[in-house]
Formats: structure tokens, sequence, C-alpha cells
């Protein structure tokens, strides 16, 4: 088993921070009758897609995801909307969330910090212009129209800042012909943006919490479990998990 399975001992609150953010957006939903919450149960399957992949040990598919979703009590109602992930989907949401994160970091440095905000923002456009290739020429139409909610918005709030000269307005990438080869779940994207926006302003939730990230942890062991017992009967020779988390 390769080091990287140490993750798992959550050293980053990975975990925390999901189930954070997991129940903050539950009762969000409470009170907002217009929160979609299929767009929820896309983003928790993104987050455990990535998650397993993170180990490269443990195959995603839909049966583990219901399994997980089983061990997670703030999330059971998902298992009527669990829809497999494939990784060309992954991958499209994933350099979305990643813009999303980026960008609400830079908001906040700009209200906090005017020695670090123009670095933060020139990281930020940076990598949105690594994606041009992606829709030029042969796009993903879903995935480029929300890189273009994406540039509306960052270019807004550069307009409301004094500072950072130097960090131009992201250019648009649409084209007249764009092809639909990926259909996203475009609805997730309402779930990313939240997500990415209360990981810098929630406040923690308290210990209520723990019994919860223990069964989430419980779940990963096992799954890691199962594959020491299919690498034993393979190679009929005891192997031992290095790395487990923590209980």
């Amino acid at each position: 088993m390769k080091s990287n399975l140490k993750g798992y001992n959550d050293t980053d609150n990975s975990f925390i921070k999901f189930c954070t953010n997991a129940a903050s957006y539950i009762t969000y939903s409470k009170y907002n009758s217009n929160v979609n919450i299929f767009a929820f149960c896309e983003y928790t399957n993104y987050w455990f897609y990535g998650m397993l992949k993170s180990t490269d040990k443990i195959t995603y598919n839909q049966t583990s995801f219901i399994k997980f979703l089983d061990d997670v009590d703030i999330i059971q109602y998902c298992k009527d909307h669990a829809e497999a992930i494939d990784e060309h989907k992954y991958s499209y949401l994933k350099k979305l969330d990643e813009l999303y994160e980026n960008f609400y970091i830079f908001k906040q440095k700009s209200s906090t910090d005017d020695h670090n905000r123009c670095g933060k923002g020139e990281i930020c456009a940076q990598e949105y212009k690594k994606l041009e290739g992606t829709c030029l020429g042969n796009g993903n139409n879903s995935f480029c129209n929300e890189l273009e909610k994406f540039r509306v918005l960052f270019n807004n709030h550069l307009e409301s800042i004094i500072k950072c000269k130097n960090i131009e307005e992201l250019p648009s990438f649409q084209s007249s012909a764009l092809a639909s080869t990926v259909l996203l779940p475009v609805s997730v994207i309402s779930v990313i943006i939240f997500f990415s926006f209360i990981a810098y302003k929630y406040t923690p939730f308290g210990s209520w919490i723990n019994p919860k990230l223990m069964k989430q942890k419980r779940y990963i062991n096992k799954l890691l479990q199962e594959y020491e017992n299919r690498e034993n009967k393979s190679n009929r020779r005891p192997y031992n998990i290095a790395y487990t988390l923590s209980e």
C-alpha cells in the first residue's frame, strides 16, 4: 500500500471540512425552498470520487457510494440521487471547484490583506487562462458556459477593488461553435460555489459532528481492509495496512 494512504489520518481536516460544510448547506436548505438538493448530492458524489481517487487503490463505483451514504446520517437522503460519476465529469468539476476556491481566497484577501491580495488574484487569473485550450476549437459546451459565468464574476469583483491594477480582466473563451462532448451536471455548480464560499465563512459546529466523522472514517477503513483482504488472497502472504484512520 502506497504511503499516500496516510492522508486518511485526516491531517488536513478534510473530513471535518466536508461534514461541516455539508451540515451548513443542509441547514441553509431548510430555510430556502429554492435550494437544489440533487445538486448537493452530486457534489457529495464528486467529493467522494476524489477521496477514493487519492488512494490509488480503491476503485470508485456506484455501490461503494451508496454504502458510504448509508454510514453518514447527514447525507443519507442522497441515496435517491446516487448517480455514477465518471472520470471526465470529475475532471471538469474539479477544475471548476479549484477556480472558485482560488477566487474566494482572493476575495477574502481583498478585504483583509492588501499586501497579498493582488498575488492571489494573479494566481486565480493564471489558472483560468490555462483552460483556454479546453474551450477554443473543440470545447465542452456546459463546462465553457460555466467558465464564462466565472469570468463575469471575477471581472465584476476586479472592478470593485481599487488596487491590483496589474491584473487584467479575464478574456472570454466562448466561440460560436462549441461542441458538447461531456455533459456536466450543471446544477452542481451552484453547490461548488456555495461550498467554496462557506469554506472561508463557516463557524465550526462543535463536538456533535464527531460521531458522523467516525462513521466516515470507519467506512474508508472498511474499504481499505477489503482491499487488503483481496491482496492477501491473491498473493498468499500476510499484508498489513500501514496507514489507517485513527478513531
